[in-house]
């Protein structure tokens, strides 16, 4: 099978499971989003006495699953079609043609003979002059709506102002319902204009959406407008022969590209061959579009996305095991997009023993994607996941974090997660969309199919990064301001670097970016902290140079800072896009001359030594770009300073803050 084809055959899979026990689930899919607005909106219910043939109202405040609740599926799509739905945004359709259409269409049973009943003593009718669609109305004195109702006056006093009998016919519907629209207004203190939503009905105290009849009708009349027109074909999904369809126009993923005339049947712009479904194979995908938006969505860095898992060795389960399994699935995938502590994540774990001996039996597929009111839109697939590859991850961070907090501190701020990759790719932003997302997701990509990634894309990335707090522009990029203040800005340059370098050793640790031949620490002369950090970081001689003179900077803008200099006028110095060896050995004769004349020489002096050692050795043979060398200095000026920063808080029993990201 095609990639695309495996996806579909997962998503049915799921599909199949769900609807083991109906069709009930199905309807979830069909009903239609109630758009929103700023005020309070409510549904209106009209509940109608077979005894008494009076209506009482009540209203309901919208909720999030009030269209699922009443079945709104929308009217009738037709201009002239038969709006027998009782779930309606329309007044004028519930007090008129609602319920005789709906006694012609409704199974024989209970429903129908109540509904005779309204018919006979709660309808009245226009003179034969008005069509058969607008003559019938809910009679609004037996109601109990409005005494003075009389429908023949209101024909007669209508015909005087109305030139033709479509426009009659019209308004003559509409007045009836002004007439019930301001009652109940009235009646519930409704005063603005789009606070009723919906209106349903109810017949002697129950609801007639959860009426067995009427949601076969509903399901009956869904199904069948889509295989109304098809034909006999092969399934793409389940490879059976018979009445098949190609209208996909229910999915919410687009799963064949129809834009393009060049990838239809023999370029016709016919797509009828490239999928084709049955009308089971077609219920399960339904359904289980529904079931993955509701049970495997996800979020990985403010970047929506489903996950739709796709089985091995077949499925035979069912919906319960289902539920548990799904959650099961989206704890694992969640954990690694933001960690918080290993012993949680085994404890958890515990409780879906049952599904960890089937990890073999099942891939992943995440379906990242972008939605708004005019479009699904389908920004990247990565398929063929394994699920002890999402293991991988969750233990690679737990040992990164376990790695900073032995050269840093114990901080939540250093378990590199999916979560934090997000704020250390910078990603240009139009309000809250991203513009540059592939290169985010590229990445996502290559870390759950253990592909390399580049060491120079990421450093690329990483002194971009460092470019938006220097100047700010955090507007225009996924980044958060850290504040106004120097100190924020240089908060946020110190957490960004030190992540960044954890984030390499993460992605070492997954086999995504090979290592560096790191340099032997032994030969230096200097302190243990700093030994480690460079021998776990793999730093090879020059990365080592670059990181040891970044160190040196940061006493130096230490020593500017305690004399009040608070935006640190040797980091001026630096040039953010890059700076090129010869710029930067002119830079070491500087900052030598600074550590002079802020009187910290003396204790300096062994490290300019071993910096300057390593960079004269190497420095006939430079290999480091110039953005790298402005990586590996930062990453020193951030490490030595957020060294400073703990040590002067412990000193007055305060703890180093950082903002989280």
């Amino acid at each position: 099978m095609k990639g695309s084809d495996v996806m579909l055959e997962a998503i049915r899979e799921i599909g199949s499971v769900v609807l083991k026990n109906g069709d009930s689930e199905l309807l979830k899919e069909l009903t239609v989003e109630i758009k929103r607005s700023k005020n309070s909106q409510y549904i209106v219910i009209a509940d109608i006495n077979t005894e008494t043939y009076k209506v009482i109202f009540e209203i309901e405040e919208l909720k999030k699953e009030s269209a699922i609740r009443y079945l709104w599926v929308g009217n009738a799509s037709a201009p002239q079609g038969s709006q027998w739905r009782v779930t309606t945004n329309s007044i004028e359709y519930l007090c008129s043609q609602c319920l005789p259409s709906l006694y012609e269409v409704i199974s024989e049973g209970e429903l129908k003979e109540k509904l005779k009943k309204i018919l006979d003593n709660d309808i009245v009718s226009f003179s034969n002059n008005i069509g058969k669609r607008y003559r019938y109305v809910w009679d609004l004195t037996k109601m109990g709506i409005d005494e003075s109702f009389d429908a023949q006056k209101l024909e007669a006093d209508t015909l005087n102002n109305t030139k033709n009998k479509k426009d009659l016919e019209k308004k003559l519907v509409s007045q009836v319902a002004k007439i019930i629209e301001n009652y109940i207004k009235h009646k519930f203190d409704l005063n603005k204009k789009d606070e009723i939503s919906l209106y349903t009905l109810k017949i002697d105290g129950e609801f007639v959406c959860d009426n067995k009849d009427y949601v076969d009708l509903i399901f009956k009349d869904k199904i069948d407008d889509i295989f109304e027109n098809s034909s006999e074909g092969i399934c793409s999904c389940c490879g059976n022969r018979g009445k098949a369809t190609s209208e996909m126009k229910r999915f919410k993923y687009k799963y064949y590209n129809t834009n393009k005339i060049n990838f239809s049947s023999f370029i016709t712009g016919n797509f009828d061959k490239n999928y084709k479904l049955c009308l089971d194979c077609y219920k399960d995908i339904l359904v289980s579009e529904v079931y993955i938006q509701n049970n495997l969505n996800s979020t990985i860095g403010g970047l929506p996305l489903y996950i739709i898992p796709g089985f091995i060795f077949g499925l035979n389960i069912d919906k319960d095991y289902l539920d548990g399994w799904s959650k099961y699935i989206k704890y694992n995938l969640n954990t690694a997009a933001s960690f918080s502590d290993i012993k949680d994540f085994e404890r958890e774990i515990g409780r879906y023993i049952n599904f960890e001996s089937k990890s073999n039996n099942y891939i992943l597929n995440l379906l990242f994607y972008r939605k708004n009111q005019q479009e699904f839109k389908v920004l990247k697939l990565i398929k063929d996941i394994p699920p002890t590859r999402v293991k991988e991850m969750i233990y690679a961070t737990n040992k990164t974090k376990e790695l900073g907090k032995r050269l840093l501190d114990d901080s939540k701020l250093w378990s590199i997660d999916l979560n934090k990759i997000y704020y250390l790719i910078p990603q240009r932003k139009s309000g809250v969309d991203l513009l540059e997302y592939s290169k985010l997701l590229e990445i996502y990509d290559s870390i759950f199919s253990r592909r390399p990634i580049s060491r120079q894309f990421l450093i690329d990335k990483f002194v971009e990064l460092i470019g938006i707090y220097i100047f700010g522009k955090y507007n225009l990029y996924n980044i958060n301001n850290p504040g106004e203040r120097p100190e924020d800005r240089d908060r946020g340059i110190i957490q960004s670097l030190l992540q960044a370098n954890l984030l390499m050793h993460y992605l070492c640790t997954l086999g995504n970016l090979k290592g560096g031949e790191a340099m032997d620490v032994n030969t230096l002369d200097i302190s243990q902290e700093h030994k480690e950090y460079i021998n776990e970081m793999g730093y090879n001689e020059q990365q080592a140079a670059m990181f040891l003179f970044g160190c040196l900077i940061s006493n130096v803008a230490n020593a500017q800072y305690n004399e009040g200099h608070k935006n640190k006028p040797i980091l001026d110095k630096l040039t953010y896009q890059g700076m090129n060896i010869n710029k930067i050995m002119r830079l070491t004769t500087e900052v030598f001359e600074k550590l002079k004349q802020y009187k910290v020489l003396s204790f300096n002096e062994g490290l300019f030594a071993q910096m300057k050692n390593l960079l004269d050795k190497n420095l006939n043979y430079w290999e480091l770009t110039d953005r790298e060398n402005v990586f590996y200095i930062l990453s020193g000026y951030s490490y030595n300073t957020y060294k400073i920063l703990k040590s002067g808080k412990k000193e007055n029993n305060e703890e180093v803050i950082l903002n989280e990201q």
